[in-house]
């Protein structure tokens, strides 16, 4: 068996206190039986002294390893909640009430639904609004008369095949009720106006 180092010398001492008593018994001729009593004795103590000292060794290093184990599972607890509260208190909004303290904005499963049908639709229209924004451009470059129509025709030729995509995705975009007229809008934006160049 496998024993640390300062325990197997102590146990080495002890055995070998024990060998000389033994060996002692050996060499006396004569002896008392008082004193083969008590020799015999101190080895019994001695063998259960080893074995009350290993059995405390053997305790010891299971209240050990096991206290190892309870303290990483709480570090691991605690590393995994601490991430939890920092990730909830970045994505948390925050609004000020009358005295400028800042508040967390509880919203419910609706208002989250709401907002991201919202987003989905916002995205849309900046796309559109930035192709309508291209277009305004070559119009003024025409309208200023400094290149010819020719040139800028191949531009806008460039600028349809972004359209169509745009146009595809709005028409496959589904909202709510209330997000129908703006999605309709868009669309006819999208296709009539920002197309018909």
């Amino acid at each position: 068996m496998n024993q640390p180092m300062g325990r197997k010398s102590v146990t080495d001492k002890l055995k070998k206190k024990r060998d000389t008593v033994k060996q002692n018994e050996r060499n006396a001729s004569v002896r008392e039986p008082l004193l083969t009593e008590s020799a015999d004795s101190f080895e019994e103590r001695l063998d259960e002294n080893i074995l009350l000292h290993e059995r405390k060794k053997a305790k010891g290093d299971r209240r050990k390893s096991a206290f190892i184990k309870v303290a990483r599972i709480l570090l691991v607890a605690c590393s995994v909640y601490l991430a939890f509260l920092i990730y909830g208190v970045i994505n948390t909004d925050y609004i000020y009430d009358a005295g400028g303290n800042p508040i967390p904005l509880v919203m419910t499963y609706n208002q989250i639904k709401k907002l991201e049908d919202f987003n989905r639709l916002a995205v849309q229209y900046r796309q559109a609004r930035l192709l309508y924004e291209q277009v305004l451009v070559l119009d003024y470059r025409m309208a200023a008369g400094v290149e010819s129509p020719m040139t800028i025709a191949p531009e806008y030729e460039k600028l349809l095949a972004s359209i169509e995509p745009l146009a595809i995705q709005l028409s496959a975009l589904t909202v709510p009720a209330e997000y129908t007229q703006t999605k309709n809008m868009l669309l006819t934006w999208t296709k009539n106006d920002i197309a018909v160049y």
